[in-house]
Order: C-alpha cells, then structure tokens, then sequence
C-alpha cells in the first residue's frame, strides 16, 4: 500500500497535516536506511535522507 492509497482511505478530512506525516515517513525511512548502511552513529545524515528521498516522493 503507497502513502497516498493511506491518505485516501484512512484520512477523508482534509485539515489532515500531510507534512508532518511527510516529515515523520522521512525520519523512519532515513533511520531505516542508516541501519542498513550499518553505520554506527546515533546521527542521519544527509546522505541517508538523499538515499530514500527519491522513493518518498514518489509514494506522495
């Protein structure tokens, strides 16, 4: 299921805040990512966000 068959289905009412969820998607996505790259810092960094941005906005 993308974000946006979400977005359709569960939240009808439009006051709904799209980027927070946007923001809060990215944030997992990026820490996903850093698991991945089995790096050892408590930090994501940009090169985590770069890595899963194109997918992300493709699922918005």
């Amino acid at each position: 299921v993308t974000v946006q068959k979400v977005f359709k289905q569960k939240w009808k009412n439009e006051n709904t805040k799209r980027q927070l969820f946007f923001s809060l998607e990215a944030l997992h996505r990026s820490s996903e990512e850093q698991d991945a790259m089995l790096t050892h810092t408590n930090k994501i960094e940009t090169e985590h966000l770069e890595r899963i941005l194109p997918q992300l906005l493709l699922d918005f």
